[in-house]
């Protein structure tokens, strides 16, 4: 029944996978009132567990994230916005504290 549900759709764009990329790809596509599928097998690495921090580690010391300056607006903007879309909080500020800042990460 479901396999000839999926045959009689016609739909413009299928989307493989509900991660980030799959998130912001059907989020746009709705806005543009496109007609998508998307398939997903539903394990546990989902868009919440797509999260970078502002700085990374390499090599034994912290660095900044390259072009976090014109990276981190946007972020914050489609993150709340697409939060406020689905009534969730999708992006919070966290203060850090580097304890030991000329020591390496871990």
């Amino acid at each position: 029944m479901l396999a000839s549900y999926f045959c009689m759709m016609q739909t413009e764009y299928l989307i493989i996978g509900q991660g980030i990329s799959g998130t912001f790809l059907s989020y746009y596509l709705q806005k543009e009132n496109k007609s998508f599928l998307v398939i997903d097998n539903n394990t546990k690495h989902s868009i919440k567990n797509c999260g970078r921090n502002y700085k990374s580690c390499y090599r034994r010391r912290i660095v900044t994230t390259w072009m976090i300056e014109e990276l981190l607006p946007f972020t914050w903007h489609i993150y709340s916005e697409l939060g406020h879309a689905l009534n969730i909080t999708a992006i919070s500020q966290k203060n850090i504290i580097d304890f030991f800042p000329r020591h390496k990460c871990w």
